[in-house]
């Protein structure tokens, strides 16, 4: 009992002996803790920043989308207008064809009564042509003007919201960092770029990334186009040139004259035809067989025409056209019926004569109908044909200059074709030489180190762990990431029809954002930048001959421009 009383308090000495390395290993767990929150804290503000930017850069492209849809919209409705003009000139110059032709059979005694018929048809479509010319031209002029001043309204919203988004995104970042990162001082923008030392703030590589990227979202990713008085650039009479495509594409067919029947089989462009019938049947016998024959004759006016928006060579200028050609057709169908055998059919199309032709057109300059003048951009293909085939009647010598023209019959208050964004076209992918420019958005933060310090236990010497020196006294984090286009294809309502798959641009509104991985570089510039830390290890560097020296020259020179650039800053 003696012997087990005097081994009693053993223990104390152990616990005396570890008591240092416990609390020493408690604090460096503290601290340790400590800094990898802090590190979650400040990547999620970046990640947050980074992904909200993508985002306000995505609504305001779908924006534009949306805007671009409906001045492709409106103009199609002016083409429609232009159409039912050039539709109801048609409909006068078939009157008056009627009416010569019937003054000519008037003057015989034998076809004077098919004269009277003639015209009285003549005066029919005169009456119908001449009023509805007339209510059109009461109205056309000022929808046509109304219509362009919605879209001039479109055409400069989308270009003030464009530019506004540079506030919003801006604003956007501090305001996440601030959300995610506690003691981020809760400042308007302005004052942030010269931020207080407390708290997460850009690092000087963010506030050049993020100026950087300004730059290129203003006018790099997207392009404004725009048709001056003075002339324009070869850029953008291109990009007008593709706008004036795709409302040509958008046209209904009416507008286009395209006569693909819709899903209940019927055809709604404006083409439209007058025929007869007139039957006659023979019997005849050859050697004791009777066959009996039928002649079908067919006649009328068919009418074809579309709506064309085109662009005036030496005007700087875009205009819609109508064109309608009306035709007298004629056609016999035979059938031939033996006894106890199949029928023979066969049909004979006579040739097409020209009767009459409508056209009219929407703004003062004028133009011929001439084809020659539609640049290749306005006719893609597998698209209607030029004026829905009404410009390929031979009989009028293909819309030459000696062909139809459009003299007095124009809607003057159409101006032209408004300014748009657009993707420039000549962007391609992985072609940007910097991380941040559009459509990519690089964002670099900082903490400084003693506003983690001075949280928590407090130690009478400083307690850093390894290399907590080399990052420049602050943690750093980085975050990435890009608007893209994507149509879903998991949707029929919004599946492409012809199976294709589409290329970035701002008449779709399918724009998301997204956070992406940073690429080796980014992390390399970033790094050497914003904590001046060259990324390589000095045991890659002891591998390679002279790398050692080259590495601490580099860390030198980047450590005398990040100086500079917080003096700038």
């Amino acid at each position: 009992m003696n012997l087990r009383r005097d081994q009693s308090g053993q223990a104390v000495v152990f616990v005396l002996v570890f008591l240092g390395v416990i609390l020493l290993s408690m604090a460096f767990l503290f601290k340790s803790g400590q800094l990898t929150t802090e590190k979650m804290q400040l990547q999620n503000g970046a990640d947050s920043a980074a992904y909200t930017a993508s985002t306000l850069e995505a609504r305001a492209m779908n924006f534009t989308a949306y805007t671009n849809r409906a001045m492709v919209a409106n103009e199609v409705a002016i083409g429609q207008m232009v159409g039912l003009l050039s539709w109801a000139d048609e409909l006068v110059a078939i009157g008056e064809a009627f009416e010569l032709l019937g003054g000519l059979l008037d003057s015989t005694i034998v076809l004077a009564e098919a004269g009277a018929a003639l015209n009285a048809v003549g005066a029919g479509f005169l009456t119908a042509g001449k009023t509805m010319t007339a209510g059109l031209l009461a109205v056309a002029p000022l929808a046509t003007r109304g219509i362009s001043m919605v879209n001039t309204v479109y055409s400069l919203s989308q270009e003030i919201y464009h530019l506004t988004t540079i506030l919003l995104f801006t604003n956007a970042i501090f305001k996440s960092l601030e959300d995610n990162v506690p003691g981020t001082p809760g400042d308007y923008f302005i004052k942030r770029l010269r931020p207080s030392k407390e708290g997460a703030q850009l690092s000087p590589i963010g506030l050049v990334a993020l100026a950087g990227h300004i730059a290129s979202y203003v006018d790099g990713f997207s392009s404004r186009y725009a048709l001056k008085s003075a002339g324009s650039s070869e850029q953008n009479r291109n990009g007008m040139g593709r706008l004036a495509a795709t409302i040509r594409e958008g046209r209904d067919a009416f507008s286009s004259g395209d006569t693909t029947p819709n899903s209940k089989g019927i055809s709604q462009d404006r083409g439209w035809a007058l025929k007869g019938k007139a039957t006659a049947s023979m019997g005849i016998d050859i050697k004791l067989v009777r066959a009996k024959i039928t002649g079908t004759f067919t006649y009328g006016i068919e009418s074809v025409g579309g709506s064309e928006i085109r662009y005036k060579k030496g005007k700087n200028t875009f205009i819609w056209s109508g064109v309608d050609t009306a035709s007298w057709e004629d056609a016999i169908d035979v059938i031939i019926k033996p006894p106890l055998v199949k029928s023979y059919k066969q049909h004979f199309k006579l040739p097409s004569l020209p009767l009459a032709g409508g056209a009219y057109q929407a703004n003062g300059v004028e133009q011929s109908l001439n084809l020659d003048d539609m640049p290749r951009t306005l006719r893609q293909y597998g698209s209607p044909p030029a004026y829905g085939g009404a410009a390929a009647n031979k009989y009028w010598g293909g819309w030459s200059e000696a062909g139809l023209k459009i003299a007095g019959k124009k809607i003057q208050s159409y101006p032209n074709l408004q300014g748009y964004r657009d993707v420039d076209p000549g962007k391609k992918e992985g072609g940007n030489i910097l991380p941040f420019t559009a459509p990519f958005f690089l964002i670099g933060v900082i903490r400084p180190m003693k506003d983690i310090e001075g949280q928590g236990p407090q130690f009478a010497a400083p307690l850093d762990l390894p290399y907590a020196g080399e990052v420049d006294g602050s943690l750093g984090a980085f975050a990435k990431a890009e608007v893209y286009h994507c149509r879903p294809d998991d949707i029929s309502y919004f599946r492409r029809n012809d199976g294709k798959t589409e290329k970035d641009n701002l008449f779709s509104p399918f724009w998301q954002a997204r956070l992406v991985k940073t690429k080796n570089l980014d992390r390399l510039l970033g790094l050497a930048l914003q904590q001046n830390v060259i990324w390589l290890s000095n045991e890659d560097a002891k591998n390679v001959p002279g790398m050692k020296n080259l590495k601490d020259k580099l860390q030198l020179w980047i450590g005398k421009l990040t100086a500079l650039m917080g003096v700038l800053l």
